[in-house]
């Protein structure tokens, strides 16, 4: 009997990003530690003035264009998991 279902999958892949955007969200705050991303983020938000929003999204569209520069061929479903 199998036990990997794509519900099952599915729920923990959202529960784990709920999970993740919850600790991101109080080490910000707190301003206890961030991840290395995150904190370029707070740090180029702060200086420009634009929200940490749109920063991070730019951040994370850079580095899908940097993975897919190194991938050996690339598929619109490898670029939307990504994103």
């Amino acid at each position: 009997m199998e036990n990997n279902h794509i519900r099952t999958r599915l729920m923990f892949f959202l529960l784990g990003l709920v999970l993740v955007a919850f600790g991101n969200a109080l080490s910000i705050i707190s301003t206890a530690g961030n991840g290395l991303w995150t904190a370029a983020a707070l740090g180029l938000a702060q200086r420009s003035g634009v929200g940490i929003s749109l920063i991070l999204m730019m951040i994370g569209l850079i580095v899908i264009g940097i993975n897919l520069l190194f991938s050996e061929h690339w598929s619109w479903l490898t670029v939307s998991g990504e994103l």
